[in-house]
């Protein structure tokens, strides 16, 4: 495939679309109050991290999910850095499974109490 281009049309349509919604994206972000700013902060100041910590705050599904969110941010980035892995399968394998429990023993945390039925 020595003959191949390098950059084709369809490379060109690609970051067009990419474009497009990246615009959308940032101009919903900005649309809400504290723009950008405020949305990136929000990123690193927030209950989840805090309760890293303290399971006071949200309890021992939320203080588990911050840190199997941490241990999945922290995986993903040693192993992309360190052994140039970015798309290893191994390591997206075990990244997403440390994301997914993260994000959902944290949403279980949050979730409301049930009420209770007087039948």
């Amino acid at each position: 495939m020595a003959t191949a281009p390098s950059f084709v049309l369809s490379d060109i349509v690609f970051i067009v679309i990419c474009g497009i919604f990246a615009g959308l994206g940032l101009k919903t972000i900005n649309s809400h109050e504290g723009g950008l700013g405020a949305w990136f902060k929000s990123i690193f100041v927030n209950q989840t991290w805090m309760s890293l910590a303290d399971p006071d705050l949200g309890g021992w599904y939320k203080t588990l999910g911050a840190w199997c969110l941490l241990l999945g941010i922290i995986n993903y980035l040693y192993f992309g850095i360190c052994a140039t892995g970015w798309i290893d399968p191994g390591v997206y394998s075990v990244t997403i499974g440390l994301m997914a429990f993260g994000f959902a023993l944290i949403y279980a945390a949050n979730a409301p109490e049930p009420e209770e039925n007087a039948s």
